[in-house]
């Protein structure tokens, strides 16, 4: 049962980001300068040391990769916050410089004027999913040219030019496309 429904949100969520704007990923065949690698528990990737602005941050920096056993629900296990999100999610699929296959399983959350949007990344490689889930808090009303609530404040260029298509999504997919499984 835990299969065919983790088959049918994975559906409905694939469904819906074809349906909506589609996103091209950036594919690099290089590791980005002013890079840090994480390497253990039998991976590694490079990150960038500060991944934040004046207008959102991540919860938390650098991403913790949870690895969960195939047969489980990477998102459910991994990315369980996922299940409350209320705005239209998307996906998009993408690939590690070594050619391992990545999802991107994204969707909004609001409250109070805040945004949480959590991105939950997720790599399939021999028995085990690795997850990485990262959750990025910014303000309801910044990008598209808006600076609500930055309007006469330093930060309202900033907000003014917020796009998490290039700010957040491209930087993501970056540090994923370096994912390595060591051996």
């Amino acid at each position: 049962m835990k299969k065919f429904l983790f088959t049918l949100i994975s559906i409905i969520v694939i469904s819906t980001g074809y349906l909506g704007i589609t996103y091209i990923l950036p594919q690099s065949s290089k590791i980005p300068a002013n890079r840090l690698i994480y390497s253990g528990n039998g991976i590694s990737f490079a990150y960038p040391e500060t991944f934040s602005g004046n207008v959102w941050r991540p919860l938390s920096w650098p991403p913790l990769v949870k690895v969960v056993p195939l047969g489980q629900d990477p998102i459910g296990v991994a990315c369980p916050d996922m299940k409350n999100i209320v705005m239209q999610s998307w996906s998009t699929e993408g690939k590690t410089n070594n050619g391992l296959i990545y999802n991107l399983y994204q969707g909004t959350d609001v409250g109070a004027g805040q945004l949480y949007t959590l991105y939950c990344f997720v790599i399939q490689w021999n028995a085990n999913y690795y997850v990485f889930p990262i959750t990025i808090h910014s303000t309801n009303g910044c990008g598209n040219n808006n600076c609500w609530p930055y309007c006469g404040t330093p930060y309202e260029q900033e907000c003014k030019d917020f796009d998490t298509i290039q700010t957040i999504v491209h930087p993501l997919t970056t540090l994923l496309s370096t994912f390595k499984v060591i051996q």
